[in-house]
């Protein structure tokens, strides 16, 4: 909504701005001015479809928000290997053999006796333990991510030092293979 609101306030402010300038302009400043900065002739075109994109601008922020919300009410923490390569070399083979899911490293809810869930403290160094060395088409490892929270995730290197804070967490793109319609 704030977005919106803004891109409102700047069709505002410049389609007001433009057409008054222009007027008062001499034709040599005016033409020199549109030699200069062509775009200035079609800016009020421009700006006019902003306002007919509402519905859709509308649409895209109310699709985040449900996402947003899908994601708070889901979210389980889990960690992300971080390989040499960010693309894998080949996406078809890739995706064939679920590369993207070799990646995650999912916490048990419970060791193996169901006497003790693992804590948030102990999930880099489970993650360093469970790292694979390499992933197929994207290469060595080099590092991983605990996904704490939609909110919070920390980088950590090999040795399990924390690289950097994140205020988000880390998505793995999902590969989805289609044959036909």
């Amino acid at each position: 909504m704030r977005i919106r609101n803004t891109l409102r306030d700047c069709f505002d402010v410049i389609s007001g701005w433009l057409p008054r300038h222009r007027q008062s302009m001499t034709g040599k400043v005016n033409q020199r001015m549109t030699e200069q900065h062509p775009a200035t002739t079609h800016l009020p075109d421009a700006l006019s479809s902003l306002g007919q994109n509402d519905q859709n601008l509308d649409a895209d922020f109310d699709e985040i928000r449900l996402k947003r919300e899908f994601t708070q009410e889901n979210f389980k923490p889990h960690a992300v290997a971080l390989c040499e390569r960010k693309v894998p070399s080949s996406i078809v083979i890739y995706g064939l053999i679920g590369g993207d899911q070799q990646r995650i490293i999912h916490f048990p809810e419970a060791y193996t006796d169901g006497t003790q869930k693992l804590a948030p403290e102990d999930y880099s160094a489970y993650a360093r333990k469970n790292l694979p060395e390499e992933i197929k088409f994207m290469g060595k490892t080099i590092g991983y991510v605990v996904n704490y929270s939609p909110d919070h995730s920390i980088e950590y290197d090999l040795k399990g030092n924390v690289v950097r804070e994140r205020s988000k967490f880390l998505e793995v793109a999902e590969i989805r293979l289609q044959i036909g319609p």
